[in-house]
């Protein structure tokens, strides 16, 4: 059968914690109402009456307080319960509630947090403080804990900066030292005693901030992609020149038919005032040919006393430049490629008591600067500078450069090859000299005049083709075929050179050795091996295979101490050299037998 409490409010009051527990709990009876309170104090009516009832399994069948003071409300739980319930003095107040069929849990939680009140448990003890005792006894009661994450791919700053909005204020947090970046050269800086292992974080907090940090981190610290640029640099020049010139010369008294030893060029005066001497003549003609440059088709025409020149020029030039650089590069990360040269030039810096010569020197060629930005939706934001330049000294011997280059920021798709920059550019001269007025007589005109005309068309594109990396066995495969295509090209190269010289025929004898390796005649094929390595004795391919052919290691004296030393070492631990008792190095032991190479 439940327990049951009724009692009446005033008597409640009245009551203390210590008296209630000393007497047996009963239903109290209720106090004599003044005639005014009568119908409050009646059965079912009474509203300052409280009731509870708890089952045998704990459970709180029934629960009524009305304006009950909230110490008076849990002492009564606790005794019903047969529960330590302990009030802070800060817990004061009143409660109404009406429960029915709820766990202790339930019932205590309905009492205490309406009013602001929190409970802790601690062994069988159950605590009950305001809000802000808890909170404070909280704080107090937790404890840090330290944790090291190491990080693969970000740099310990960043991540610091990400996870700090994550911790807590009681929390703490160390990070190794910033890597050094760039590639700065000479002897000055080797790194010491730099931190050289993995950036890392040492995060002390609350374990549940510690998880959300783990989790943020392992969120963050994921493999960088990579973008291969590709650029096609495409630059033809068409340079076209035609160029006409008529000499027409009459020389009064001289028949030049009649000349000998004169070279009959264009302009034959001075060799028929070297012929006449100091002869009067009477000389008149034009002399248009010679501005026509050399080449092309010369004809002339001799008739007494006069001399008729044409010489006429057509010169076409066309060039055509590609360059197509390649350059593997991380997200966010600069990526540069320069082949070409540098040409070196002097500038001088004058004071009032002293100059100063320095040397500086402009890069020419085919460059490629970037930073891309890889996006998770195939596309690449990307900032691009691709050049193409030539350079020259001028008569100054001052440097001077010819370039083509586009400055860009632009947003490309992966595997898609856009134009990011054209220029098409034609230039026409039309020269033209002649004698005044006669040069514009109709017919006869072209005798007394040349011309010289000059076309020049200029053609620049620019392409970018963007790879983004997401598959490191195809970029690795197709690293290796491209290996494989210049080591073919060297093997190409060699093909060349004369048959006689010592690489070529150690190639020679060492490609019929592995055809009589395929063939299964290792004999004939340790033979050739043999003429090669006497060939070539520093042919790496045809010690190696000589070594499988006959199962013997080509070896030979060191004559160095130290050498010795290290391989006794290596021998003896290849991990840690050993130390006798006497806390030194084990000695080294004997190195083995050496035979000289073949041959000699």
């Amino acid at each position: 059968m439940a327990n049951e409490v009724k009692i009446n409010a005033a008597v409640a009051e009245a009551a203390t914690p210590g008296a209630l527990a000393a007497a047996p709990i009963a239903v109290a009876a209720p106090a004599a109402a003044k005639p005014a309170d009568k119908a409050a104090t009646q059965e079912g009516t009474n509203l300052n009456a409280a009731t509870v009832n708890v089952g045998a399994d704990g459970t709180v069948e029934q629960l009524n307080v009305q304006d009950l003071d909230i110490n008076t409300a849990l002492h009564f739980l606790s005794m019903q319960t047969k529960r330590n319930i302990i009030a802070s003095k800060e817990v004061k107040g009143s409660v109404t509630a009406n429960l029915y069929n709820v766990t202790f849990t339930d019932a205590l939680n309905a009492i205490l947090h309406p009013n602001g009140f929190d409970y802790i448990e601690k062994g069988n003890f159950i605590y009950v403080y305001t809000t802000k005792e808890l909170e404070e006894i909280r704080k107090r009661d937790r404890k840090t804990a330290t944790k090291v994450f190491r990080l693969r791919y970000m740099g310990a700053a960043d991540a610091s900066v990400l996870v700090k909005p994550i911790m807590s204020t009681s929390g703490a947090i160390a990070l190794t030292p910033a890597a050094i970046s760039g590639l700065p050269t000479g002897i000055s800086d080797t790194g010491g005693m730099n931190y050289a292992t993995d950036d890392t974080l040492v995060v002390s907090d609350f374990p549940e901030n510690l998880v959300e940090v783990e989790k943020t981190l392992k969120e963050l610290d994921v493999r960088p992609k990579q973008v291969l640029i590709e650029s096609t640099i495409l630059e033809a020049t068409l340079q076209e020149d035609n160029a006409l010139g008529i000499d027409f010369v009459s020389i009064g008294g001289i028949d030049f038919s009649t000349l000998t030893g004169a070279k009959v060029t264009s302009n034959v005066y001075p060799q028929v005032q070297q012929q006449t001497g100091d002869k009067s003549l009477g000389f008149g003609g034009t002399d248009f040919a010679s501005k026509v440059p050399t080449g092309g088709l010369s004809i002339g025409f001799l008739s007494n006393n006069i001399n008729f020149f044409l010489r006429a020029l057509e010169e076409v030039s066309d060039t055509t430049i590609v360059a197509n650089p390649k350059v593997l590069a991380l997200n966010k990360h600069k990526g540069e490629v320069l082949v070409g040269d540098q040409l070196a030039y002097k500038t001088t810096t004058q004071s009032q008591t002293i100059a100063t010569e320095t040397v500086q020197f402009l890069d020419t060629g085919v460059k490629l600067v970037f930073r891309p930005f890889i996006g998770d939706d195939g596309y690449i934001r990307m900032e691009i500078h691709p050049e193409s330049s030539q350079g020259a000294f001028n008569s100054d011997n001052l440097p001077q450069k010819t370039t083509v280059e586009v400055t860009s920021n632009l947003m490309i798709k992966d595997g898609r090859t856009v134009v990011i920059g054209g220029l098409f550019k034609e230039q026409t001269t039309a020269g033209r000299g002649q004698v005044p007025i006669l040069g514009n007589v109709p017919v006869m005109g072209p005798l007394f005049r040349r011309t010289n005309d000059k076309t020049q068309r200029k053609e620049v594109v620019v392409l970018i083709t963007p790879h983004i990396i997401n598959d490191d066995t195809a970029m690795y495969a197709e690293s290796e075929r491209a290996a494989q295509d210049v080591n073919k090209m060297m093997l190409g190269n060699r093909a060349g050179l004369q048959p006689w010289g010592r690489d070529r025929i150690a190639q020679l004898w060492f490609s019929k050795a592995q055809e009589q390796l395929e063939a299964g005649n290792r004999e004939k094929a340790l033979m050739y091996t043999d003429w090669a390595l006497n060939a070539n004795p520093r042919f790496i391919e045809a010690i190696k295979l000589r070594e499988d052919l006959s199962k013997k290691k080509l070896t030979e004296a060191s004559e160095s101490s130290i050498k010795d030393f290290v391989r006794g070492v290596a021998n003896a631990n290849p991990n840690v050299p050993d130390k006798g008792s006497s806390g030194h190095y084990a000695p080294a032991p004997a190195p083995a037998p050496t035979t000289a190479p073949a041959g000699k």
